[in-house]
């Protein structure tokens, strides 16, 4: 019963590649250079392969936008949610002005593709 979740959860890459990550770098196990050297080219096109593939399955997609739901989700993305996160950086933790400065601006920069994904995983917005 537990066995299910936990699987699915370990099957997620990002999952997956967040404990290899910390598994690595517990174990300061090294890569061979032919290896690092390859993978390091491969990362460099992560990001233009990933909007060019967001571009293309856009693809025959007739955009639905609602505006009052567009100005909502706005107004939380650059107002609310950087305001829960001053406060929490600067009343819940302690942390030095460079990186609650950071936190706070972070959470108001675009979320990125990783949204469509998921909306694209759960099939949920992918129009909007």
């Amino acid at each position: 019963m537990i066995g299910d979740p936990l699987l699915i959860l370990l099957n997620n890459p990002i999952v997956l590649g967040s404990v290899l990550g910390i598994l690595v770098a517990l174990t300061e196990w090294s890569m061979p250079l032919y290896l690092d050297n390859l993978l390091s080219m491969v990362s460099q096109t992560a990001g233009p392969v990933a909007l060019i593939s967001i571009g293309l399955s856009f693809i025959g997609l007739k955009i639905n936008i609602k505006i009052n739901e567009l100005i909502l989700l706005t107004l939380f993305k650059l107002i609310v949610f950087p305001l829960i996160t001053f406060l929490i950086v600067t009343h819940v933790f302690e942390m030095e002005t460079f990186w609650a400065e950071s936190a706070i601006l972070l959470s108001a920069l675009p979320t990125g593709a990783l949204v469509f994904v998921v909306c694209q995983k759960y099939d949920i917005y992918v129009k909007e």
